[in-house]
């Protein structure tokens, strides 16, 4: 994984983690796998600050990202099934 500016000069990599999903909440990272672990950690990814579940019910969890106004987390599957959780309950609405 490669961070890169808007010239795409590289500003930092990452080693390969098995994720699928990656949200910013503008103070901790959260990492979704394909089977719906998500994972909350420290801006350099180091520190795991909290892990909870979320099924996908047989789909596979291909993107995620971070509502700032609603302080939720919202997940989407390859098969086009759109989810939302509150990462501070990690309950899926």
């Amino acid at each position: 994984m490669i961070h890169t500016d808007e010239t795409g000069t590289v500003l930092q990599s990452f080693s390969q983690v098995p994720i699928t999903g990656i949200a910013f909440d503008g103070v901790n990272l959260y990492f979704e796998d394909s089977l719906g672990t998500i994972t909350k950690r420290t801006s350099d990814r180091a520190t795991i600050l909290n892990s909870f579940s979320a099924p996908t019910a047989g789909q596979i969890a291909e993107d995620m990202a971070r509502d700032s106004k609603r302080q939720r987390l919202y997940r989407i599957t390859r098969n086009s099934v759109l989810a939302r959780m509150d990462p501070a309950t990690g309950r899926l609405e």
